[in-house]
């Protein structure tokens, strides 16, 4: 890409943080963790599956990029989020839009854990930072 516009990929990087304030590897994943979260809310893939489906790799990789940014496992999430009704389908995640703008205005925080490691169920709000829009 960097090729395209005639600027070395460093340079490339720092214009990307600059006008989206993400790393491209951020938005990257993120992208990819909204994609994964659509996918547990609509369906019952195999996490393996899900993973490879939405450029993850593997199982293990997605369970880690839940934990990191989400502070729960995929198969957690779908337990929480799972559709209501065979009706519903989900095709985007709000949090992923605020998670993004509060990175780039420097207010994003980790969620708040329990002391078994779990995220406290006070800050898993459905309809704010985690939730499934239906």
């Amino acid at each position: 890409m960097a090729a395209l516009i005639d600027v070395s990929a460093r340079h490339l990087g720092r214009m990307f943080v600059t006008d989206v304030g993400l790393t491209p590897m951020q938005y990257v994943d993120l992208v990819r963790l909204e994609a994964a979260c659509v996918m547990l809310c609509n369906g019952s893939e195999p996490l393996e599956t899900i993973a490879r489906r939405c450029g993850i790799g593997t199982s293990e990789s997605l369970r880690r990029l839940f934990r990191r940014e989400l502070g729960t496992t995929p198969s957690a999430y779908r337990l929480h989020h799972r559709l209501r009704s065979p009706g519903d389908h989900v095709t985007r995640t709000p949090w992923v839009e605020k998670t993004a703008s509060a990175v780039r205005a420097g207010r994003h925080q980790e969620p708040t854990r329990s002391s078994t490691g779990a995220q406290d169920p006070s800050t898993y709000n459905e309809g704010e930072h985690h939730g499934c829009h239906h």
